[in-house]
């Protein structure tokens, strides 16, 4: 979503969605839950701020459905008008579905508020109800011409598979996208973070209160400090046998839930 402007603010978010109505060989989305049910399969996405991940996993004897569920997808994507309005709406669903979750309002509001304010990384994923309602068919097609490029896509393939075979499957069916690679980021600037210190969502009928702490952190371009700061992150408070979980939850009782994380942008 970094890559977004103002104006078409959730519409990576909305390709993902609108990927899985459909293309040639799996020409719906009824179509594509059957091949991935009657596999054994699982399938899904997310939509971060700097990737976008599709990804499907099933048992080895079903070969490379994998792949050919994901060039279906990303190469043969129609986006038929009738199936993005549907979607719009699963996304106003989501959308509404995070006001009613303070701690989903609580991050959002940090990034928003806090941190990057109007620069793309603190706009939200989902968009909002005026960019969404914008959005047209040409739009998708646009963006995926823009970003959607070989030298700005990844394949991972991991399980029980014949290497050479694979890298051939992999040139054979994603061999067509276009070459090059998307627009660069627009950086932050530091000098324009805001001078607020403190964001809050009331939330009357709420029994618990979400307190997040913010520190800066350097990006995953300083090496140096990256591997041990997010190693720190680990022992700190990933797991119920960090330190936080520990000390704050285990031995003094005194919340229901904490946590570490961390995350690097460039």
């Amino acid at each position: 979503s970094r890559s977004e402007t103002k104006d078409k603010m959730g519409i990576f978010h909305l390709i993902e969605h609108v990927f899985f109505q459909g293309g040639l060989k799996y020409p719906d989305a009824y179509a594509l839950a059957v091949a991935i049910d009657t596999a054994g399969a699982t399938h899904n996405a997310m939509t971060g701020k700097e990737y976008v991940m599709y990804f499907v996993e099933h048992g080895i004897s079903k070969k490379n459905l994998g792949l050919d569920i994901l060039e279906d997808m990303l190469l043969h994507a129609r986006f038929q008008e009738e199936e993005l309005d549907k979607e719009k709406e699963v996304v106003l669903g989501e959308l509404q579905g995070s006001l009613d979750k303070p701690e989903d309002l609580l991050f959002d509001g940090i990034y928003r508020e806090l941190l990057y304010k109007n620069h793309p990384l603190g706009f939200d994923i989902l968009g909002n109800r005026e960019t969404l309602g914008a959005m047209r068919r040409d739009d998708l097609f646009e963006c995926l011409r823009h970003f959607y490029k070989a030298g700005n896509m990844v394949v991972f393939i991991a399980g029980n598979v014949d290497v050479s075979e694979t890298f051939s499957e992999v040139e054979k069916r994603f061999g067509a996208i276009a070459p090059g690679v998307a627009p660069k980021w627009v950086l932050f600037d530091e000098e324009t973070m805001p001078p607020d210190k403190v964001f809050t969502v009331p939330r009357k009928e709420k029994e618990s209160a979400d307190i997040v702490l913010v520190n800066p952190m350097p990006g995953y371009s300083n090496q140096g400090d990256f591997y041990p700061l997010n190693l720190l992150i680990t022992v700190l408070g990933i797991s119920s046998s960090s330190r936080l979980f520990q000390r704050i939850r285990e031995k003094e009782a005194l919340v229901y839930h904490i946590q570490s994380s961390g995350n690097s942008h460039y």
